[in-house]
């Protein structure tokens, strides 16, 4: 229960003012039991608002997949200080609109997921001493990757020993925001 004596279902629970009447937001840590201070951010479909009635009135069957980030470690990790109060990530089936009088204060948010771990040249190096086979899914993701005076950039990855055909797709953005894509195709093959 919450200070008020109000069952808490969810880190995210929206309140309906009389006074006003619209919906107000919080974010409840139950891990460490704290109320943070001020409404969370929404982010529908890649763009922030803090509009808790427009969300709070969303049809059920529009939204596809909502995320709650509201543990402190994820939120310092992933949001820094616009994330203080928490975060509600939802992911609409086709595509929602911002409320009009919020459209001017929207602005896009990217790249949500956290960094990914990948092997490094050392677990290559054990599986060659102990013979075993080197079985993984081949993901590389490195959104920090940055080129150099003359456009090119190097990076290296430990390949799965699996045999097959696999998709290399480099996506760039450049400091006026334009955006560039290459796909290279490659084969591992057994000896």
């Amino acid at each position: 229960m919450d200070k008020n004596g109000v069952p808490i279902d969810t880190p995210l629970t929206l309140k309906f003012e009389r006074k006003s009447g619209r919906y107000q937001a919080k974010m409840y840590n139950p891990g460490n039991f704290i109320d943070y201070p001020s409404a969370p951010i929404f982010i529908l479909d890649g763009k922030v608002t803090r509009d808790a009635d427009f969300v709070a009135r969303l049809k059920t069957n529009q939204i596809e997949q909502i995320d709650l980030f509201y543990q402190p470690d994820q939120l310092f990790a992933n949001f820094k200080a616009i994330g203080r109060s928490g975060v509600v990530n939802i992911r609409s089936k086709s595509g929602m609109a911002i409320p009009a009088d919020e459209e001017a204060d929207v602005f896009r948010i990217n790249g949500l997921q956290t960094p990914v771990e990948f092997p490094t040249l050392l677990s290559d190096q054990l599986r060659t001493k102990t013979g075993q086979p080197f079985f993984r899914p081949q993901v590389y993701w490195n959104p920090n990757l940055e080129t150099d005076a003359q456009g090119l950039a190097r990076f290296s990855f430990v390949q799965t020993d699996d045999w097959s055909h696999f998709r290399i797709e480099v996506l760039v953005q450049a400091e006026n925001g334009a955006f560039g894509r290459v796909v290279a195709e490659y084969t591992v093959k057994g000896k």
